[in-house]
């Protein structure tokens, strides 16, 4: 299983114009599944970066949540902007652009084949 999704979005919030492009990896590593996700945010005029960071998930359980745990520790100024600026909890704006990439049959299939 290699899965990759790319996304684009532009979204108006309070006036403040949020552009954004993903990229998620997710691939099996040994026995762990890996998700690598990359984001270029551009919140108005600021530009925000958060590149090929990677974490892995023995469980294969919940991988939604898995992923947005994945944000590193060095990204709280763009965590703290995107909250104040969508009003978006960090999991749910990372669900949301998994979502938008794949449905959650088709990633449960995929594991499911994988395991």
């Amino acid at each position: 299983m290699h899965i990759f999704g790319n996304g684009d979005y532009s979204i108006t919030s309070n006036g403040t114009d949020v552009f954004i492009k993903t990229s998620i990896e997710i691939f099996p590593n040994n026995s762990f599944l890996m998700s690598k996700f990359s984001l270029n945010m551009s919140i108005d005029s600021a530009q925000l970066m958060m590149t090929n960071f990677m974490g892995g998930d023995p469980s294969l359980q919940h991988l939604l949540d898995f992923i947005a745990q994945t944000i590193p520790v060095e990204a709280p100024i763009m965590m703290d902007l995107i909250q104040e600026s969508l009003n978006f909890t960090v999991t749910h704006f990372i669900n949301s652009i998994v979502a938008s990439v794949f449905s959650w049959d088709e990633i449960v299939s995929m594991i499911q084949s994988c395991a």
